[in-house]
């Protein structure tokens, strides 16, 4: 049998490094047996990527628990508002009136007038949100120009007033209810094809009231016909009122 030369040595020693046994132990017990910069390199591409991962992982999973448990405020009153006529004070001031009358001390609650509705610079977007919303049951009432008032119309989502609104609260604003149209559901017989529903109280006056200046076209506010709160419709109705007789 021939001997191993040298070069034999040399390259089995090669091999052996190539082939050698796998280092089984730990991370953590391995990180500790090395020394210097080995101990840092291996820190730095072994151990520092899963504990970005770990910390990303747990920070994801902490935030989906707290915002799934933890308590959120009910919302006693969403007015979505189109192409917001208000100036942000305006809004604030109403907030303040509304959340002072609707929310009961002690409790999660909370007033929404959402003027996210660009209808006339972001038509699509805003429609499609508005849509889905109140589909959802999300919105209670619509603040809207004279030009949405009549698109939306035919939609079937206007709730009668008559139906929502408490008599004393019609008969003080009976100047400013408007009629259109009324809307028959899909089959329904239709008695009088020329009738007209109270679907809308024009609030114009209240709002240049709490702006301080007149808009160059009229606003109105529909209460949405699947609304969660109708009872709240009539307060903020009351406001507008309230705030165009004291002007």
């Amino acid at each position: 049998m021939r001997e191993l030369n040298e070069k034999d040595k040399t390259t089995l020693s090669e091999d052996a490094a190539i082939y050698g046994k796998r280092d089984d132990r730990e991370p953590i017990e391995k990180f500790k047996s090395l020394k210097g910069e080995e101990k840092r390199q291996y820190f730095k591409d072994y151990m520092l990527p899963k504990i970005i991962g770990l910390v990303i992982g747990l920070g994801c999973l902490v935030f989906f628990l707290v915002s799934i448990l933890k308590p959120k405020d009910e919302i006693v009153l969403h007015a979505a508002i189109l192409d917001s006529p208000f100036t942000a004070e305006a809004i604030d001031s109403l907030t303040e009136s509304l959340t002072s009358s609707l929310t009961e001390e002690g409790k999660r609650q909370r007033v929404s007038l959402d003027t996210e509705y660009y209808i006339s610079s972001d038509g699509y977007n805003s429609r499609t949100r508005l849509m889905t919303y109140i589909a959802a049951g999300e919105i209670d009432c619509m603040i809207l120009s004279e030009e949405e008032l009549d698109n939306y119309s035919g939609s079937g989502f206007y709730a009668d007033l008559y139906t929502i609104l408490p008599k004393e609260t019609l008969a003080m604003i009976k100047d400013d209810l408007v009629y259109l149209p009324t809307v028959y559901d899909e089959g329904e017989e239709k008695a009088d094809p020329d009738s007209e529903t109270c679907y809308a109280v024009n609030i114009t006056k209240g709002i240049n009231a709490i702006n301080g200046f007149e808009l160059n076209v009229d606003y109105y506010m529909v209460c949405v016909l699947n609304t969660k709160h109708p009872d709240n419709f009539d307060a903020i109705t009351k406001l507008f009122y309230t705030i165009s007789a004291e002007d």
